[in-house]
């Protein structure tokens, strides 16, 4: 299960969303290079937060939803952001059936997940055969990494899943996700791979 945030759905919570996702149009355009396709596709972003990123990425899909565990961000999102769909859940168990979305992303989430595998075997449920997932997370060698997880120990009541693209590739490999890749920008990184076309 995905932990909680302190002080979710508050101010100061909402605040750091924005500020996170402000100047990220590298990432933006990087995350949809990677997603391909066109607007016809149904995109699953898991652990969006406030959407303040996500909406970013409605031009790669027809439909948006955002995945969110905690209940009070996503009421107040799904006012501030009417053209995404907010669902509460987590990672780990999805509330969606099998073959929902023919995309999902997983931006700066999978360290917050205390069992990143189970998301991905569910990554793997929901999407269709073909379907694609997108994960970016923050390079633990950098020195940004030192300084982002003392914040987060003061944010967070736990500790963050700070691992390599080597570790998600394998993972993702474990639970049957074919034509794994990864590259990495700066101080992040990014991993996509693809369900099987034939189930």
């Amino acid at each position: 299960m995905e932990h909680r945030h302190r002080d979710a759905g508050g101010r100061w919570s909402r605040l750091l969303d924005a500020l996170g996702a402000a100047g990220r149009t590298r990432e933006a355009t990087e995350v949809l290079r990677l997603l391909g396709g066109g607007s016809g596709q149904r995109l699953l972003d898991v652990g969006g937060r406030t959407g303040a990123f996500t909406v970013r990425l409605t031009g790669a899909a027809k439909t948006v939803v955002v995945a969110e565990p905690e209940v009070p961000v996503v009421r107040v999102a799904s006012r501030r952001y009417p053209e995404l769909r907010f669902v509460a859940g987590v990672g780990e168990h999805l509330p969606f059936a099998a073959r929902s979305f023919d995309r999902v992303t997983a931006i700066r989430s999978t360290h917050h997940m205390d069992d990143p595998e189970a998301f991905f075997r569910e990554a793997g449920r929901v999407l269709v055969p073909g379907g694609r997932i997108v994960i970016e997370e923050l390079a633990p060698a950098s020195g940004f990494a030192r300084v982002f997880s003392l914040f987060a120990r003061r944010r967070h009541r736990h500790g963050l899943d700070l691992r390599g693209p080597d570790s998600w590739r394998t993972a993702l490999r474990g639970v049957g996700f074919e034509d794994v890749q990864a590259t990495t920008q700066g101080r992040w990184y990014f991993v996509w791979a693809r369900t099987a076309t034939r189930p």
